[in-house]
């Protein structure tokens, strides 16, 4: 269930209308502050789920999926699912799911990761001395130490540190969680920058305004009250980290390329209808298979 070594948690349960794959790190909770501000139909997963019978929720948001799968007789199979699971086997998908992913920037994204860790647990050896890759070598779970609970983040910080330091387990973790995701009928794939589309797709969807969504990123790291070590960044600075990530690079710049920043194609008539003919289309850079523009 955890992110581990060379897997990055569950796959897709592909069973509701708006699968948005959350990658850490990419904004993902203010997509679901922002749909749970607007009493939309949707429902979120996290790295937390089912192993840990004692793992908080956010406070704010109580719409959590069922953990166990599309058939959970107390999942309500919501119209949207935010996941932070990887997209999985296109077998599995049926042709009207509309997938949607944010992808960032691999060397910003690493240095929000390693804020988000060093500020939850600011203790601990790598956080101090900026010997992050431990992280990747390490063949088992890395504890964080009992002080940790001392940390701005509270009571839940000692959870977040155990799914968090799993990001790095994974090499190339933005590729390997939407591989396979091209083969979708219908998806649309957006930069950080671009977000923006995103959530008019998720307003689209949802029928809800997601005013709030604006003004909220959500993508700190806790490094402004704590700091990054500064052998960490300069290691990547230096490019000491770039081989870790470059099918991640290729993917962000293959997204960053096109004209709205984002790509994607659409097959459904129902989102070619709704995202590419309206009078106002939302998508302009994505292929719209049958669309009449």
């Amino acid at each position: 269930m955890f992110w581990q070594h060379g897997y990055a948690g569950k796959v897709l349960p592909h069973c509701r209308r708006v699968e948005l794959i959350h990658i850490p790190k990419t904004s993902g909770q203010s997509f679901i502050t922002a749909l749970d501000a607007a009493n939309a139909s949707f429902c979120y997963t996290e790295t937390y789920c089912s192993p840990m019978p004692n793992a908080p929720r956010m406070h704010e948001v109580r719409k959590r999926c069922g953990c166990s799968s599309c058939t959970d007789p107390h999942d309500h199979l919501e119209d949207i699912g935010v996941h932070e699971e990887r997209f999985g086997s296109v077998r599995d998908t049926n042709n009207s799911i509309l997938y949607l992913a944010v992808v960032r920037e691999p060397m910003s994204w690493l240095r929000s990761a390693v804020g988000h860790v060093c500020g939850a647990c600011p203790d601990l050896d790598a956080c101090h001395h900026g010997n992050v890759s431990f992280w990747y070598h390490s063949q088992h779970h890395v504890h964080p130490p009992t002080d940790c609970k001392a940390s701005p983040y509270g009571a839940r910080n000692g959870h977040s540190f155990i799914s968090s330091i799993g990001w790095f387990h994974t090499k190339d973790l933005q590729s390997h969680l939407l591989n396979g995701l091209h083969h979708a009928r219908n998806w649309v794939v957006c930069t950080l920058e671009s977000r923006e589309i995103i959530l008019r797709i998720l307003e689209v969807a949802s029928g809800r305004e997601l005013g709030s969504g604006r003004n909220q990123t959500h993508v700190g790291t806790g490094a402004g009250k704590f700091g990054l070590p500064s052998r960490f960044d300069d290691a990547l600075a230096a490019g000491g980290f770039e081989h870790l990530y470059r099918s991640d690079m290729k993917l962000y710049q293959q997204v960053a390329a096109s004209p709205e920043g984002c790509i994607g194609r659409l097959s459904e008539p129902e989102w070619t209808r709704a995202l590419c003919d309206g009078a106002e289309p939302v998508l302009r850079g994505v292929a719209c298979v049958g669309s009449r523009r």
